[in-house]
């Protein structure tokens, strides 16, 4: 059945996640639909009211409680004890809890709405006990409480089919309570509920308010960021491992300066010219160095070895002669010396470089490992899509996500992509509520397409200009930033119009493209590509789900 939404960053719960990925293989009828975590603003007796899942499908409409983890009772209290050890009580029974929901959703809601098409469709609640066996034994003792009729547990999660044929049974005992005639739901009744109960619109503040909201949002350090501050003081070895998004720049550059402060000098090393620039560019202590690798030789010959390096990026480096190189820049090299290695663990991906994985462990087994598990950078629609694509992780968004979703437009051909994306470009930078040209980042897939690109957008009278040193020097340009997703790594902008997806002959590639390009947005993206590559984006987006329940199953 169609899972509105199509995909979730955070579930309450495991069993919760467990339960949405098989709902999603279960099918009544070509219009069924799963709504998750649907909100009651009106109940008779609570502020809130939740439902779990809420299934409108041919059969009938359910109201699904999902209880996962440890379930007691103990003189009409109700415990339930997660995977931590946390245990949450309450008076309120979870059938009681089900059953008001519905209730409510059916007064305040459905009747209202739907009072002649609604009255007799088979319609009620029922729990599921994802991880526990039944609570009585059969024959033996009963629960009034808990009727078999409408409660599951383990046994009926063990798969799609199990659960489907629980969740069948419901439907049959509110069927058989039902008094009227009707015995199915239309599909265009279906289509009706679901659009008034979780209905698509899209109202938003004008962009260039929510990027101001958004960048305030940014430059708030977040307690992991303060933590891991911490530990890169506290050892002399460590390695900080994040997706794109997660701030591994950002405590590079802030370790390098603490280490400054305390008397030692730093060499920051990453492969990108373009980011060594731009860091260069931000006023640091004389202390501090920042080169490229391909300067790096020279930079050893120059100044000999400095007290701390700093590698950004580290996923690029990570070959053997690389390692080498870099153990000859630090006193004491890698085994006894002070560094810091920071690096995307997506490296099948995130790195256009030979990725050596001897190199990778080396870097793990001589220091202290650290996470980042926040995405500090990317609003939470274009994690989501990311995530979907590429199945890599990139943190838990803390930001709010007021960014629109990621859109897609479609061209008919490569040759078109130019003009349409100056044209959409010339949509945000005009009128009232104007994005500063200077929030925005164009990027191809390689450099091929720069230069018809500058041409279009100078046509559209749209001040752009191609990724340089010159470009990434002191105070910002008013001008939009034309560049490879590539050339990009490491760099940001609030909205990135990325435009081609290139010659993704495999899978491996299509990953690549879409995850340098996808993670260089802060707020809003835009993807202008053939029809073609998206109907290879959406393959390999529908390849990941079935990976990921495969998994599950």
């Amino acid at each position: 059945m169609k899972m509105i939404p199509a995909s979730v960053l955070e579930f309450k719960s495991s069993a919760e996640k467990r339960v949405f990925e098989m709902l999603a293989q279960i099918s009544f009828g070509p219009a069924d639909v799963a709504l998750h975590s649907l909100n009651i603003g009106e109940h008779s007796y609570k502020r809130w009211g939740e439902i779990d899942f809420l299934l409108i499908t041919r059969r009938g409409i359910l109201a699904l409680e999902v209880k996962g983890g440890r379930v007691a009772c103990r003189n009409g209290l109700w415990e339930y004890t997660n995977r931590d050890g946390k245990i949450t009580r309450k008076r309120e029974s979870p059938a009681s809890q089900a059953a008001s929901a519905y209730f409510a959703l059916e007064k305040n809601y459905l009747l209202p709405r739907f009072r002649k098409d609604f009255e007799g469709v088979p319609s009620g609640w029922a729990l599921l006990f994802e991880s526990i066996d039944r609570v009585v034994t059969l024959g033996k003792s009963t629960l009034p409480e808990l009727p078999d009729q409408i409660t599951g547990y383990r046994a009926d999660c063990q798969g799609h089919n199990t659960l489907k044929v629980a969740i069948s049974g419901f439907m049959d005992h509110w069927k058989s309570k039902n008094r009227g005639e009707r015995d199915y739901v239309s599909d265009a009744l279906i289509s009706e509920i679901v659009a008034y109960l979780r209905p698509n619109f899209e109202k938003v503040p004008p962009l260039n308010s929510q990027l101001k909201e958004f960048d305030e949002e940014l430059c708030t350090l977040s307690d992991e960021q303060i933590r891991r501050m911490d530990e890169l003081q506290e050892n002399d070895r460590i390695s900080v491992l994040g997706g794109a998004g997660t701030g591994k720049t950002f405590l590079a550059m802030a370790s390098a300066r603490y280490d400054a402060a305390a008397g030692s000098s730093v060499l920051l090393v990453t492969r990108s010219p373009f980011l060594a620039h731009f860091l260069t560019a931000h006023d640091l202590p004389e202390a501090i160095r920042v080169c490229c690798l391909e300067d790096l030789e020279a930079e050893i010959l120059a100044n000999g070895r400095r007290d701390v390096l700093v590698v950004d990026e580290g996923q690029d480096l990570c070959q053997s002669n690389t390692l080498d190189l870099l153990g000859s820049a630090v006193v004491g090299g890698l085994e006894q010396g002070r560094w810091r290695w920071f690096g995307d663990p997506n490296n099948q991906v995130s790195s256009a470089f030979p990725f050596e994985d001897f190199a990778y462990e080396y870097i793990r087994e001589h220091s202290v490992v650290r996470r980042l598990k926040d995405n500090i950078r990317n609003a939470p629609p274009i994690v989501e899509s990311l995530v979907s694509i590429s199945d890599c992780d990139l943190g838990t968004p803390r930001s709010r996500g007021i960014g629109s979703e990621v859109k897609f437009l479609n061209v008919d051909s490569d040759l078109e992509i130019p003009a349409r994306t100056a044209a959409t470009v010339a949509r945000i930078v005009s009128g009232d509520t104007a994005v500063s040209r200077s929030d925005i980042g164009i990027l191809t897939p390689d450099g091929t397409m720069i230069s018809a690109l500058l041409d279009a957008l100078k046509a559209a009278n749209i001040r752009a200009e191609k990724l340089s040193e010159r470009a990434l020097s002191g105070q910002r340009r008013d001008c939009a930033l034309v560049a490879s997703a590539q050339d990009f790594k490491g760099l940001e902008r609030p909205v990135i119009v990325v435009a081609g997806l290139g010659e993704c002959k495999n899978e491996r590639m299509l990953k690549h493209a879409t995850y340098a390009a996808f993670s260089r947005a802060n707020h809003t993206l835009f993807v202008v590509c053939t029809g073609e590559q998206a109907k290879a984006l959406a393959r390999l987006e529908h390849e990941q789900q079935k990976k990921r329940l495969g998994a599950v199953g």
